[in-house]
């Protein structure tokens, strides 16, 4: 797992940062690739990295390659980040399994999306409240892991 982490993540990571990015420009990159990759609305991360990109003139190949490599986590954390809305909306439980939501998207969407509405936007709530701390929390943690390292 080291071997193959270093392989897909650092060593490019490290031949970007030799091509002028400056260690703060590559952690705010990588931030916004991790962040926006767990964000509780399916199909919606690699176009919010798009708009990062343009936003805030982010290297695209930092932020694309960290996206897609947090990318599982994005349905990982879906029904926790659906938890975390429903307490702080005080809702009722919606009991639902990444499983069902795919197999209900595969027979009805309109009928998932129309289910899952009010759900995902509370999970989305329950995600910006999570993400902004997060955010800054993993920029400097990545900005001094990348410092420590040597670059």
């Amino acid at each position: 797992m080291k071997k193959y982490l270093q392989k897909k993540l650092l060593q490019p990571l490290t031949l970007l940062l030799k091509q002028g990015i400056s260690p703060s420009r590559l952690s705010l990159a990588v931030t916004f690739g991790t962040i926006l990759a767990i964000i509780p609305l399916f199909g919606s991360s690699t176009i919010l990295c798009l708009i990062a990109i343009a936003a805030f003139r982010l290297n695209p190949l930092a932020i694309m390659l960290v996206n897609q490599l947090a990318y599982p986590l994005q349905f990982a954390l879906y029904i926790p980040f659906m938890f975390l809305g429903e307490k702080i909306f005080n809702t009722s439980s919606f009991s639902v399994s990444i499983g069902d939501i795919f197999e209900l998207f595969s027979k009805d969407p309109a009928q998932a999306i129309s289910l899952l509405f009010w759900p995902t936007l509370h999970a989305l709530t329950a995600w910006v409240i999570i993400g902004i701390p997060l955010f800054f929390i993993l920029f400097h943690l990545i900005k001094r892991i990348i410092l420590k390292l040597g670059f």
